[in-house]
């Protein structure tokens, strides 16, 4: 049984991302599209590696059109054909290798096809491909088959005929569940190109220079980021860490605001399906945590502590890092402050059971000295997370000498 990367992992390698092929093919004969301006070479900056797309009208494998996408790790080349359902434009590809052996071994090979909406906006090339999880809310069991179990990567195939698929994906085109990505591309060295590689540099210089801890440099490329991406969340967040680097609480909380405004409205993008790259899943669930580390940052903790309270009274899956940073919190207010931790370690007691948060309480309580509390980092292998923990204690306490030792 032979067996190739979809297009979709090649666009968009998102770790535990599962792929979605289909047994037969979407197109046929009365909804095939014709689309000439989608000839030429594409480029995408939209991810941190560059990915080049080359379209060709010419027929391969009784297909209309070849694809070959290009990442620096190498080229793939699949065939396919356009076709329109409703008003929404798709392609239908397979991978040329695929398709050849198809050829030479029909009763042996197992070949798939990946569906991907496409939409033209000019010297914009938006590419959506199917996402397995929204799948598995509308479908029946015998309906798509995993392939998991067979191959090395992780395969859902849609069984259906092809008039059942054209019927299912014209009925979910725009379904956000189902398409939740758009990769934007812009028409090699259109004026588009050049304003996303400008952008693409800015971004990755904010994101250098925080890392090296110059952040007035990493403040100014953000800044200039917005610029040209006023509308993207993920630049607002980015301006708003260096900011509260620069012990800019005020300013930092105004960007923080206007990235959940984004993500929750997201008005700012053509379907406004478009929020997983940079936003989470339920902006609202997330903003009060955002907002508790923000506050604890800017040494506002009977803030940060309300934040966290709202935090993990209306989120659905608290994590132990939700706690800790509470308690932390709370550490700083006293003897009311105490009793509410005392409350909180009841309260969670399951999830401050995990290895990084087991010995917390002890140590605020003063049983563990810093030095006796770090020392599990290597037991857990949770360095990072010990290490800020301590680090954030000492500067709750005032003491940035010694908040130092553990930021370092």
């Amino acid at each position: 049984m032979h067996r190739l990367m979809p297009l979709s992992l090649l666009l968009l390698p998102i770790s535990g991302c599962t792929s979605v092929a289909t047994l037969n093919p979407v197109c046929s004969a009365e909804v095939k599209a014709e689309q000439p301006v989608l000839q030429g070479q594409w480029r995408s900056w939209d991810l941190d590696t560059t990915i080049r797309a080359e379209f060709n009208k010419q027929e391969v494998a009784g297909s209309q059109w070849s694809v070959t996408v290009s990442r620096v790790s190498g080229s793939t080349s699949y065939s396919g054909d356009l076709l329109r359902l409703g008003d929404d434009l798709f392609i239908d590809l397979l991978p040329n290798e695929e398709a050849l052996y198809q050829k030479q071994f029909q009763q042996d090979a197992l070949t798939t096809r990946s569906l991907y909406r496409l939409r033209l906006q000019g010297d914009a090339l938006l590419v959506s491909f199917v996402y397995s999880d929204g799948l598995h809310e509308l479908l029946r069991p015998e309906q798509f088959v995993s392939t998991k179990q067979l191959h090395n990567d992780d395969q859902l195939t849609l069984l259906g005929s092809t008039s059942e698929l054209q019927q299912f994906f014209a009925d979910h085109a725009r379904d956000s569940k189902i398409f939740p990505f758009e990769l934007r591309f812009a028409r090699e060295e259109s004026l588009l190109d050049r304003e996303n590689q400008t952008a693409s540099g800015l971004m990755q210089l904010a994101s250098v220079t925080q890392d090296l801890r110059s952040y007035d440099r990493s403040v100014s490329a953000a800044q200039d980021y917005l610029r040209l991406r006023p509308g993207d969340p993920a630049g607002h967040m980015a301006l708003a860490l260096s900011l509260l680097a620069q012990n800019q609480p005020a300013a930092a909380d105004k960007h923080i605001t206007e990235f959940f405004n984004l993500c929750r409205d997201s008005s700012w993008l053509p379907w406004g399906d478009d929020r997983w790259s940079a936003c989470p899943r339920d902006p609202d669930t997330v903003r009060h945590r955002t907002f508790g580390l923000a506050h604890f940052a800017a040494r506002d903790f009977a803030a940060s502590a309300n934040e966290f309270a709202f935090h993990l009274q209306k989120s659905d899956s608290v994590q132990a890092s939700d706690v800790a940073w509470y308690l932390l919190a709370l550490d700083t207010q006293g003897e009311p402050g105490r009793q509410t931790s005392r409350d909180v370690v009841t309260k969670y007691a399951g999830l401050l059971a995990m290895p990084v948060t087991r010995d917390l309480d002890a140590y605020l309580r003063g049983k563990l000295s810093d030095s006796d509390f770090v020392k599990k980092a290597s037991e857990y292998h949770m360095e990072c997370e010990l290490y800020s923990y301590v680090g954030s204690h000492r500067l709750a306490l005032g003491d940035k000498i010694g908040a130092r030792e553990f930021f370092a």
